[in-house]
């Protein structure tokens, strides 16, 4: 009787039924399917997804990139230069660091706050370093000049759990490039070129095929405005850059940021994760991304471990108290501005650092002759702030912080009229941490559990491998070109589906 099924069951039995409703609506079974193309393996997007088609053309396969713009490389031609090099690498060892994948998944795990799939993560904390080898292998001209802290390695939290270690290497700026993610795309783009990897620009994945199954057979694709359907013969991958520019998927999704900044390919519209979805395949950690103050002071006395310039100054809350360190990684800062009364901070700050001021900031920044002036200005309470301005200068004057263990040149009074404040909103930088779940080998799960059959989806399409605090730079590119080498040797491994 109906009266005796748990509402735990029923949800379930719904949920099954709406699944195998989407799935049996968009499948299309082989022997119905009209091919217009076909290949062992089908990639979706040309950037990490290109090592993982690099991987899987060394292995014998015939493949096939799909880039839906006009120019290849993605997110992964747009980012700092930055990649993950933890675990153990030959760069770490050069410098005399002594890192093991052990330690390295320890602290991917205690960046991720309980948010991790820990098999998966486990599988990253050995795959990152193999894959920096692959990089410096094909050309990438990493040096220990350029090793960096990225991240939140020096904090508490991480180094409760595991040493703290450089993680991240940049591939060094040159005359010509800024930003170097593009050079060291550039070399995996002619490795691919070099194995034969077929690869079609203005060419979107609309659609996932399906056998009766629900086992993904092939793609239904849009090639310069022409639809195609393409066969996958051993499998897919998705890498389609996550949703940073969907504003309706970041709405629904997101809880942070008033303020968003995409930090990705304009492409990068949510086509992985809704192409996942269409046939039944689960979320996880939707909701998390990097976040980021806008102080006018730089924060910190370093840039990716590299010293620079530092200036005394303190973040406080609408009631004038302090609420983090502020040497601490962006993403930890900002989150926890997040927590605050209306998600506001307030930088404060004196003469003595005005000079260093960001000229984007400057006509914000309000000046007052006292912090008594300087609070009513900025709406911040007046007794709150006077006395967190009074404790922050007596332990300052011994180059201590009692309340947040900041140390360094950033511990200073701030006694040196006048006084200056700027209300900071953190804002996100949509790289999120969130996608299609997936298990240790990157194959795509529905929501009942089950995996979906030559179903693969890395980097930012995938969810589970990063959860509450981003690692550090180059954790996103290091982590897509892992995924998708994870992916394509799994995928090799099986038999046709024909």
């Amino acid at each position: 009787m109906f009266s005796s099924i748990s509402r735990r069951n029923l949800i379930a039995g719904a949920s099954a039924c709406a699944v195998a409703a989407t799935t049996a609506a968009l499948a299309h079974a082989e022997e119905t399917a009209v091919w217009d193309m076909e290949a062992d393996l089908v990639v979706i997007g040309s950037g990490g997804g290109l090592a993982g088609a690099i991987t899987a053309a060394e292995l014998g396969l015939d493949v096939l990139v799909l880039e839906k713009l006009d120019i290849l490389g993605g997110s992964c031609a747009l980012h700092s230069g930055v990649v993950s090099c933890g675990g153990g690498t030959s760069l770490q060892r050069e410098a005399g660091l002594e890192d093991t994948p052990e330690q390295y998944r320890d602290f991917l795990l205690a960046c991720a706050k309980g948010q991790a799939n820990p098999a998966l993560v486990e599988a990253l904390a050995n795959e990152i370093p193999q894959n920096f080898e692959w990089l410096r292998s094909l050309g990438v001209p990493f040096t220990t000049e350029w090793l960096y802290y990225t991240g939140p390695e020096q904090e508490p939290y991480c180094t409760a759990v595991t040493p703290a270690i450089m993680h991240g290497a940049q591939c060094p700026p040159d005359e010509a490039h800024r930003t170097t993610g593009i050079v060291i795309h550039s070399f995996v783009i002619a490795e691919a070129e070099a194995k034969g990897v077929q690869i079609i620009t203005a060419a979107t994945g609309k659609h996932l095929i399906t056998n009766s199954a629900g086992d993904v057979i092939g793609i239904k694709a849009e090639i310069a405005g022409e639809p195609k359907n393409i066969k996958a013969r051993k499998g897919v991958i998705l890498n389609c850059g996550g949703m940073c520019n969907n504003p309706q998927m970041l709405a629904q999704y997101m809880r942070y940021g008033g303020i968003r900044y995409a930090a990705g390919t304009k492409g990068a519209t949510g086509d992985g994760i809704k192409m996942g979805q269409e046939i039944g395949a689960d979320l996880v950690n939707m909701h998390e991304s990097l976040s980021s103050p806008n102080c006018a002071i730089t924060l910190g006395t370093t840039t990716r471990g590299k010293e620079r310039p530092a200036y005394p100054t303190i973040l406080v809350n609408k009631f004038g108290q302090r609420f983090v360190n502020e040497d601490y990684h962006s993403d930890t800062v900002g989150k926890l501005m997040y927590g605050q009364e209306d998600c506001a901070g307030f930088q404060i700050f004196d003469s003595a650092s005005i000079d260093a001021c960001n000229a984007a900031f400057r006509d914000a920044v309000v000046e007052a002759d006292t912090i008594e002036e300087l609070a009513q200005a900025l709406g911040i309470k007046v007794d709150g702030l006077v006395k967190t301005v009074n404790e922050w200068n007596e332990g300052a004057r011994n180059g201590e912080d009692p309340a947040f263990g900041k140390t360094g040149a950033t511990v200073a009074p701030l006694e040196n009229p006048p006084f200056y404040g700027l209300q900071v909103w953190a804002y996100a930088i949509v790289a999120h941490f969130g996608g299609l779940k997936v298990d240790e080998n990157c194959n795509v799960i529905r929501v009942d559990g089950s995996p979906i059959n030559r179903l693969y989806a890395c980097g930012i399409d995938a969810g589970g491998w990063m959860g509450r605090y981003y690692p550090g730079s180059g954790t996103s590119v290091g982590g897509s070109y892992s995924m998708a080498r994870i992916a394509a040797r799994n995928i090799a491994a099986l038999e046709n589906w024909e």
